[in-house]
């Protein structure tokens, strides 16, 4: 696991490495980090919230999410 050092509004430029699903290309999108926690066991979480997206990646993104998506 990744550890990405960050505070609430800092700005992140992602890459998201798609080589393990078929028929989606690697995207890269900026986003600005809304908030930070530490948990009990000294694991860190952040939430970011995209701020820029090409059409490109924003069309990666959305087969990304519909492969990992579950359904009933």
């Amino acid at each position: 696991m990744s550890v990405i050092p960050t505070k609430a509004g800092d700005r992140k430029d992602f890459l998201v490495q798609t080589d393990y699903f078929a028929d989606v290309y690697p995207l890269v999108f900026e986003a600005k980090c809304k908030w930070t926690s530490k948990a009990e066991d000294g694991l860190l979480f952040s939430g970011f919230e995209i701020t820029s997206v090409s059409e490109g990646a924003l069309e990666e993104l959305r087969k990304l999410t519909s492969l990992l998506t579950i359904s009933e």
